[in-house]
């Protein structure tokens, strides 16, 4: 773990030690490299930022690397916001919800800082990509999803 650790933390021209953790799958590293105030200073910025961590996060299914990024204060790192939501990317939420990564939709559902209920620029809200799985799994979520209940 030493050696991960030590290369995580390595100044890469080509990945931040932030993504590497990511990429690798590697939760702990993730978790001790977040604490870092160096690295964290740059979790809202550009290349490997926290956004690219958290897209990378929810296509390898880690909830746990998921959960230490959208547990984070908004202040330091606004995941609420896709960067390229202009462009047309679909919010994590949909992600999540799209690649059927249910517990990471849970997750991010449960902080309360996000709106289920918003519709996208084609009108189809967070719950519209949900709908798309076995009705089972869609009544699980739902029942057990805080932001519901508010």
């Amino acid at each position: 773990m030493d050696l991960l650790l030590a290369l995580g933390e390595q100044k890469y021209a080509e990945e931040q030690p932030l993504h590497y953790a990511a990429t690798k799958d590697d939760a702990t590293l993730f978790r001790r490299l977040l604490q870092k105030p160096g690295l964290r200073a740059d979790i809202d910025g550009d290349p490997g930022s926290g956004h690219d961590c958290l897209q990378t996060a929810i296509f390898n299914g880690n909830k746990e690397i998921a959960e230490a990024l959208v547990t984070l204060p908004l202040s330091e790192f606004d995941w609420t916001r896709h960067p390229m939501a202009a462009h047309g990317a679909i919010s994590y939420l949909a992600s999540a919800a799209t690649l059927g990564r249910f517990d990471i939709f849970k997750i991010m559902a449960d902080t309360g800082n996000v709106d289920i209920f918003e519709g996208d620029s084609l009108g189809k809200t967070q719950l519209h990509h949900v709908s798309d799985v076995p009705i089972g799994q869609t009544l699980s979520i739902l029942s057990t999803t805080r932001a519901l209940s508010r």
